[in-house]
């Protein structure tokens, strides 16, 4: 992803999975992240204009599924 050169969208807590900035890789990640407001607008950024990375745990990803968030229009995934 990072030789993509996709900006990644974090919510301000997924700095904590990046805690040291002196590391390579998590300073390239941190470098092209980009500060979402909230998980949602990371996720509809992500998916419906495909300009950035996101990360979502399992458990976001159950509840998106779960109400239909993770398909488009013709329900499909």
């Amino acid at each position: 992803m990072l030789n993509n050169e996709n900006e990644f969208g974090f919510v301000e807590w997924n700095v904590n999975f990046f805690p040291d900035s002196s590391e390579p890789l998590n300073s390239a990640i941190l470098k092209h992240a980009v500060r979402c407001h909230d998980q949602n607008t990371c996720f509809k950024w992500a998916g419906l204009y495909q300009n950035f990375s996101t990360i979502l745990d399992d458990i976001i990803v159950q509840n998106l599924r779960e109400i239909g968030k993770w398909s488009n229009e013709n329900k499909i995934p």
